[in-house]
Formats: structure tokens, sequence, C-alpha cells
């Protein structure tokens, strides 16, 4: 999916059951246009300026209108309670590396080289992308050394 989709879908959610006008009035864009971007009418998609201006109506973070949201309350629940069973040493692990990849994201997509704003958003993706697979990996490496830590000093301070 590329980025023009993503802003779209992130667009739909948003708007949700408000008329066009009531959610453009929010944010202070036309109408004719955040409907122009809603019905893919020309072609165009929605630009990095105009998520921006979005989130900063809406007080999200920079760059969130450029990445899928969680489909359903399904996903959110299943990522808590993965949360839930992990270890608290190994929940915050994966809460920092979480905030970690959002800090990432907002910086690598706001200072990715580009000569346009098609290219931007490709290297932007292709660099989330990447950082996504850096992360997971880092992430597994923490946690399988995490679990190898605790289950030594289980073991030491069991006997």
């Amino acid at each position: 999916m590329d980025i023009s989709e993503i802003r779209r879908l992130n667009l739909l959610r948003l708007i949700g059951e408000q008329t066009i006008t009531s959610f453009a009035e929010r944010v202070g864009i036309a109408p004719a246009y955040l409907s122009q971007i809603k019905n893919q009418a020309d072609g165009r998609g929605m630009g990095s300026r105009t998520a921006r201006r979005i989130e900063d109506a809406l007080g999200l973070s920079h760059g969130s209108m450029d990445h899928e949201q969680a489909e359903s309350l399904g996903e959110l629940q299943e990522a808590i309670e993965l949360l839930k069973s992990m270890s608290e040493s190994a929940r915050r692990v994966a809460i920092a590396q979480i905030k970690a990849l959002a800090d990432l994201d907002s910086e690598k997509l706001n200072s990715a080289p580009a000569e346009n704003a098609t290219e931007r958003g490709t290297v932007a993706s292709r660099t989330y992308a990447e950082n996504v697979s850096e992360q997971r990996q880092r992430l597994k490496s923490t946690l399988e050394g995490g679990v190898n830590r605790a289950g030594k000093r289980h073991k030491s301070g069991g006997g």
C-alpha cells in the first residue's frame, strides 16, 4: 500500500461518521479538497503538508497519517494481551522499543532526503521498513537475552 492510500484510509478513519464539512472545519481545510482526497477524484492523493496540517489540528503526532493504523479494536487488544503475558522486565523492554520505534519513525520521515514529495514518500517508506526490521531484530535479541538472564537469575536465586 502506498503512502497516498495510507493517508486516505487514515483520513476516512478520522472522519468516521462526521460530515466532510464538520471535519473540514475542525482541521481548517476546504471541504471540497478533503472530498477529492476521500474519493480519489484528482488521483494525486494527500500531500505531506495537508497530512501535517490535519495532525496538528487534531493533536496527533507528526507522521501518524503516514502509517497504517490498527484496523480494529481486536488488533489493539491482541497487543495489550501480548504485553500482559510478558514478565515485567520484558514488558518494560518492549514498551521502550515501541517508544523508540515511534521516535525513529517520526525522525526518519521528517528528515528523509528526496527531490520531491513522491520520492520522499518512497524513501520514507523504505527507511521505515528497514528500521522496523532492524528494531524487530534488536527487540528479539534483547528479549532473548532478558529471558536468558532472567532464567539464570531465577536459578541462582532459588538455591
